[in-house]
């Protein structure tokens, strides 16, 4: 079981200046009930590399939504068996 704290630092920290809504707490809190912290730390890289867009040192708002939009998707998916895995 991850640490639900730790979890919203690593996104918090990957989509910095933004933060992510309470709303949001109660759907990472879900993942960290579910998932190990390791496979969410996978998730969060993968998302950083393939949704994150930067302007100078800065994350796009726009791409930080696809981001959180996207993150629950990618954590299932690591979460299948690997031939599940689309």
């Amino acid at each position: 079981m991850a640490s639900k704290k730790r979890v919203i630092e690593l996104i918090n920290e990957s989509i910095y200046p933004y933060t992510i809504s309470k709303s949001f707490e109660n759907i990472v809190s879900e993942w960290c009930k579910n998932y190990d912290l390791s496979l969410i730390k996978e998730a969060i890289k993968i998302g950083k590399k393939q949704y994150l867009i930067y302007n100078g040192d800065e994350v796009t708002y726009a791409s930080s939504t696809e981001y959180l939009n996207k993150l629950g998707g990618i954590i299932h998916n690591l979460s299948n068996n690997p031939k599940e895995q689309i």
